[in-house]
């Protein structure tokens, strides 16, 4: 860029652009900010060709003009660019395709919960037939499937009790099992 005045840093220039393209993909298109192409244009190549546009159409600023004024226009003419490419009917449609596969996968997300809600309600209902009328027994059920907890102490901590009340209520509800199930095998 010989003919251009010295005000003027080029890579300064390219980086704030570049930056400008990088934030409106992620941000506005929700774009990954690790890959942000669209249609195989990244935020350095609308940057590059939005210098290159006003260098040829504004030649006069170009060579004339601070860096502030090609700033401008270069931001300008590079927000135009960026709004025809997402604007395209191949880019929309991808949009459509990727906000119904986002739908898609929330509802498989909820199904599956609901499954696993079911899966619990008749792991409880097994249990709590083999607990009978032992409270204690079904406290220490839900507090395994319905709370998720695994660890003697987590368990300890919600139910009130020691450490070692759990084990007790764990070998009770074993025994209680492996009884059943010896009775269902005869």
């Amino acid at each position: 860029m010989a003919n251009s005045p010295p005000s003027i840093n080029w890579q300064r220039v390219i980086g704030k652009l570049t930056y400008s393209a990088m934030r409106w993909m992620v941000n506005k298109r929700g774009v990954d900010r690790n890959d942000p192409i669209i249609r195989g244009i990244s935020p350095g190549d609308l940057a590059q060709e939005a210098v290159v546009e006003v260098i040829e159409k504004y030649a006069e600023l170009s060579k004339t003009g601070t860096e502030e004024e090609f700033l401008k226009m270069a931001h300008r003419i590079m927000w135009h660019d960026f709004l025809d490419l997402v604007k395209t009917k191949e880019y929309r449609a991808r949009e459509r395709l990727d906000e119904q596969e986002s739908e898609r996968e929330e509802e498989f997300g909820e199904a599956e919960k609901q499954l696993q809600e079911l899966e619990d309600a008749d792991v409880i209902k097994e249990f709590y037939a083999i607990a009978g009328d032992d409270q204690e027994l079904k406290d220490y059920i839900d507090a395994v499937v319905e709370l998720g907890l695994y660890k003697r102490e987590a368990i300890a901590d919600i139910l009130g009790v020691s450490a070692q009340e759990v084990t007790n209520r764990q070998r009770r509800l074993n025994y209680k099992y492996l009884k059943k199930e010896k009775k269902r095998r005869e």
